[in-house]
């Protein structure tokens, strides 16, 4: 094995094993959104986010905005049809769970071909830290924050 290639495992694995419960916990809500997302729509997620928030449940700052967003990026590739909407909501409760504020926005637009289109990303202290970077999202018209 090169050593390049053993210095790569090396650090994935020193990574995985700090990050592990974080990891896991954004697996299991990536997992909960979707579904909660194809059974019962947005709203139910949105409702705990409001929930942690208003009774002052955030927790202390134990986790990085860019640790989260590392998480759930990572662990949204497996599981199926983890859109961008189902990332936003995950960013923004496990966010409201480490006690950083953010909001997420949604946008429509048309697509080359003329069919409609929504995406969804996360802003924080009014940068995008999931769902595109500025320039992306631009051809969207935003129409709501959440």
């Amino acid at each position: 094995m090169s050593d390049s290639l053993v210095r790569d495992l090396s650090r994935k694995i020193r990574l995985a094993c700090s990050h592990g419960p974080l990891l896991a916990v954004s697996f299991f809500l990536v997992v909960i959104v979707r579904l909660t997302l194809t059974f019962r729509g947005h709203a139910p997620v949105l409702a705990e986010i409001r929930r942690i928030e208003d009774r002052g449940l955030l927790g202390p700052r134990q986790h990085t905005v860019a640790s989260i967003v590392w998480a759930v990026r990572h662990t949204s590739r497996l599981v199926p049809k983890a859109t961008c909407l189902t990332q936003s909501l995950v960013v923004r409760l496990l966010l409201a769970r480490s006690g950083h504020d953010s909001r997420i926005r949604i946008g429509v637009s048309n697509s080359n071909d003329g069919k409609f289109e929504a995406h969804a990303w996360v802003l924080y202290d009014g940068l995008i830290v999931i769902g595109g970077t500025d320039e992306s999202v631009a051809r969207y018209m935003p129409m709501v924050d959440l």
